[in-house]
């Protein structure tokens, strides 16, 4: 299989992933570089894509903290980019926190509903705070066992 292929296999599995299908190319392409950091024309070249489109997506990744960068020792010019391991254990603390806060606004929604609601919908109102609930809890477990630096 050629990394082309491979790639977009990536992009596919993570279609759900609520990131733009060249921002999931893009973390690819360090998953498929035998380098740590990548220049701005390296990830431009590995991803098939325009400097627009790729520059746009850097910005993304880096405000979602899963891509950083470093000033070029040879160049005062340019950053050397790479995928940020810290980063990750940030970028899960924002998802954490968009769960609660999506929690906190359910309850708050619901607080609308009256005594004669739909059980129905009150039941998937309760088991959507509860799964959110258990996904924070095992998200965060997991966030200290797999990127907390020792």
């Amino acid at each position: 299989m050629d990394k082309k292929v491979a790639l977009e296999q990536f992009v596919a599995a993570h279609k759900f992933d609520g990131l733009p299908p060249l921002a999931v190319r893009i973390i690819g392409v360090f998953y498929i570089s035998n380098e740590k950091y990548l220049t701005f024309d390296d990830i431009i070249e590995l991803a098939d894509s325009s400097k627009g489109a790729v520059s746009k997506m850097l910005k993304v990744l880096i405000a979602v903290r899963r891509v950083n960068f470093i000033q070029d020792p040879a160049s005062s010019r340019k950053r050397l980019f790479y995928l940020d391991a810290h980063g990750v254990e940030e970028y899960i603390k924002l998802v954490v926190n968009g769960l609660m806060d999506q929690n906190t606004q359910i309850r708050r929604l619901s607080e609308f509903r009256t005594s004669d609601s739909d059980k129905e919908i009150d039941e998937l109102i309760d088991k959507t705070i509860q799964f959110n609930s258990d996904v924070i809890t095992s998200l965060l477990k997991l966030n200290v066992k797999h990127y907390k630096k020792k």
